[in-house]
């Protein structure tokens, strides 16, 4: 990321693994991501390492099921009932 001149920050994400599950009525993604670097490159900075997250071990696991409805289904849905549901945990 930077201008066109020149690169003010580096960011490095990787080791990515997701999975996307579409049914009839409900959609389910499961992602984890287990390094991701980030770099100040701008000349002169004080500290370029901004953040360095990896190893052999998950660091962000995101669960995510949304319920797919019908417009009559979404018409007669309850305040209480559910439209998704979402889930994170973050190890660092």
């Amino acid at each position: 990321m930077g201008t066109e001149k020149e690169i003010d920050t580096f960011m490095a994400i990787e080791k990515i693994n997701s999975e996307v599950r579409m049914m009839d009525k409900t959609m389910e993604v499961k992602a984890t991501l287990q390094a991701i670097k980030i770099q100040d490159m701008t000349k002169g900075a004080l500290y370029t390492d901004l953040m360095a997250v990896h190893g052999s071990e998950e660091m962000l696991r995101f669960e995510f099921t949304q319920y797919q409805r019908t417009e009559v289904e979404k018409k007669a849905m309850a305040p209480t009932d559910r439209r998704y549901i979402y889930s994170q945990s973050v190890h660092l």
